[in-house]
Parts: structure tokens; C-alpha cells; sequence
């Protein structure tokens, strides 16, 4: 794991290179937002319905997205771009989580490049003119990233690696708050603890038992508010998965990955499968390993979900916050 010193070293002009960018990214999407004339589509109404009253839970979605918005409107109104206009604000914040991660794994023109990498993305250029859960998310998964590399630096070890542990645990609950696609994040790290001897070490540790304690405390009026009614919510994210029919989709398939293409870009997408294979030949190093392990594994388990049934384009946006910087690393390697 990449020395303290470096990020001392590389933050500090990144922040001065990447902050301007956010700021004119922030700008332009909301003098769009509040120039056009773009309706609410319906899930968007549906949220912005929930906001009118407060709850821990909602039919479809956990509450955070309700309670962002309401947010939103309580300080400048219930005009679209207001219900809008977080959306700009998270996909920024997500990009400097990146940068920053990027930073402690690599260098500062890695973590410049990556954040300008993903507040460019297709994707993300379509996603923060609009309120959806996966905004929330996208910025949890990235913070909850950024405090897991912390850790790890601090071979989870000292007072800093317990704060990380716990900015760790926030960033999970608030993401399962968010969506409860956050859940990728669990899968990944039990594969870090498994698969990766030199990981497993300083993951099982104290201060994790502190970060899992701390998500599940953020997370659990939602839980009881489940439990209340049924495990609504719950239930209704398990149907989404359509796993009732016939287990054999590959038009499904075929369209899934060709939309992935037009989420991160043609030309980034095929990167990460040349990782794949640089990681099947034993050419990447630990920091970009850990990369890998999320990335890979979300995009397989909704490929899998899009074969036996079907899964939208954006199911998967969590794999890019990694990926992002994993295609960037490799991108910049083969340059130089």
C-alpha cells in the first residue's frame, strides 16, 4: 500500500487541478438544470412524492434519495432543478473521493486523471441531470473506497485506521440507505478477506468489527422499518431480479454488455478486460489487485443476473468508481 508521505506530497495539487474542474461541472449542470424545461420522469416523481413526508423507509427504494431531495426542495423549492439539484453536487464529491484514492494507491496524475475520468463518463454526464438512487450510491461506494484504502495503508493499526473504519462504516450504511446495490461492496471485501492472504490480515481486525457495528446502526431503522411491513422494500428490489421465468436470457445478456460500452465509454470499457486478463497472468500489483476485486465481481454477478433474466444498464454503475481508476493506472502505465 502506497506511503502517507506520498499522499501528502500529491493531495494537494491534485485538490488545486481537480477542484476547478468540479466547480465548472457543478456550474454548467445546474445553469442546465434550471434552463431546461426537462420533466420529472416517473421514478423521479415517485421520489419526490416520498420526500413530502418523512419515513425510514419507502415502497420501492431505501429513504435516503427521499430525504436528499427533501433536502433540496426545504432550501430553494419544488421546482425541477431544485428536486435536481444535489445530483451535480454527489457526482462531484464522488469524483474527488476517486482522485483521492487514486492518489494514496498511485500518484497524483493518476488521481487527477481518474477523478476527471469519472466526472467526464458518459454515464455520469446523463446521471447528474437527473435524481436517482444510484447518485447517492455511486458517492457512498466511493467514499466507503477511499476510508477502506486508508485502512489499509495503516495496516489497520493506530488511531487514524480506527477513524477510517469508522468513515468506512458511515459510507456503507448511508450506501444501503442509498440503494441496496451497496451490498456489492460487502461481497467484495468477504473476497478480499478470502482470496488475498496479505489483506485477510488486516481485515480481520477490531477496528473492522467497529465499521461493521457502525453500518449496521445507520442501517437498521430501515431494517425495522422492513420488518414492519413485511419486508416491502426488500421484497420488491428481490423481484426486480425476475428470477420466476425462464433461466436463459442471451439476448439479455448481449445487451447488458453492449450497454456497459456506452456507460463508461467505448474506448474504457475493453480496458478492464484487458486487467482481467494482466491479472490471470500474474502482471498487477497488489494496490491494482485490490482494484479489480471491485470491479470484476459486480460486473459478473449482473452479467450473470441479465443471462438467467435481466438487468439494467445502470445496475452495474458501481464497478466503474474502482474501475475507473484501474483503467486509468493501466492507461497511464502503458504510456510512460
Amino acid at each position: 500500500m502506497a506511503l502517507k508521505s506520498r499522499v501528502c506530497l500529491t493531495a494537494r495539487p491534485i485538490l488545486a487541478g481537480l477542484i476547478p474542474a468540479l466547480g465548472v461541472a457543478v456550474a454548467v449542470r445546474w445553469a442546465v438544470l434550471l434552463l431546461s424545461d426537462l420533466q420529472l420522469h416517473g421514478d423521479e416523481a415517485q421520489y419526490w412524492v416520498w420526500s413530502e413526508s418523512f419515513a425510514f423507509g419507502y415502497f420501492s427504494k431505501p429513504p435516503l434519495i427521499a430525504w436528499i431531495i427533501g433536502a433540496g426542495t426545504a432550501l430553494c423549492g419544488e421546482g425541477e432543478g431544485c428536486i435536481r439539484a444535489a445530483s451535480p453536487l454527489l457526482h462531484s464529491l464522488t469524483a474527488l473521493f476517486v482522485a483521492l484514492t487514486a492518489t494514496r494507491l498511485f500518484d497524483g496524475k493518476t488521481g487527477l486523471m481518474s477523478g476527471l475520468v469519472v466526472l467526464t463518463l458518459p454515464a455520469v454526464s446523463f446521471s447528474a441531470l437527473i435524481m436517482s438512487t444510484d447518485v447517492p450510491l455511486l458517492t457512498c461506494w466511493a467514499a466507503a473506497l477511499w476510508a477502506l484504502t486508508g485502512f489499509l495503508e495503516r495496516r489497520g493499526q493506530g488511531r487514524e485506521a480506527i477513524w477510517f473504519s469508522v468513515v468506512l462504516g458511515i459510507a456503507v450504511g448511508l450506501g444501503l440507505l442509498a440503494k441496496y446495490a451497496m451490498s456489492y461492496f460487502l461481497i467484495s471485501l468477504g473476497l478480499l478477506v478470502f482470496c488475498d492472504r496479505g489483506f485477510r490480515r488486516i481485515l480481520v481486525s477490531g477496528p473492522m468489527i467497529l465499521a461493521a457495528l457502525t453500518a449496521f446502526l445507520i442501517v437498521s431503522p430501515n431494517l425495522i422499518w422492513n420488518l414492519s411491513t413485511g419486508w416491502t422494500t426488500i421484497g420488491h428490489t428481490a423481484g426486480n431480479a425476475n428470477l420466476g421465468g425462464p433461466l436463459f436470457h442471451p439476448d439479455e445478456f448481449i445487451g447488458f454488455i453492449g450497454a456497459q460500452f456506452g456507460v463508461m465509454g467505448p474506448l474504457l470499457f475493453p480496458v478492464i478486460g484487458r486487467a482481467v486478463y494482466l491479472w490471470t497472468r500474474g502482471r498487477l500489483n497488489e494496490d491494482e489487485r485490490l482494484l479489480i476485486v471491485f470491479t470484476v465481481p459486480v460486473l459478473l454477478i449482473v452479467s450473470t443476473l441479465a443471462l438467467l433474466s435481466r438487468a439494467n444498464a445502470n445496475w452495474a454503475a458501481v464497478a466503474y468508481v474502482a474501475g475507473s481508476i484501474l483503467v486509468t493506472r493501466l492507461l497511464m502505465r502503458d504510456s510512460a
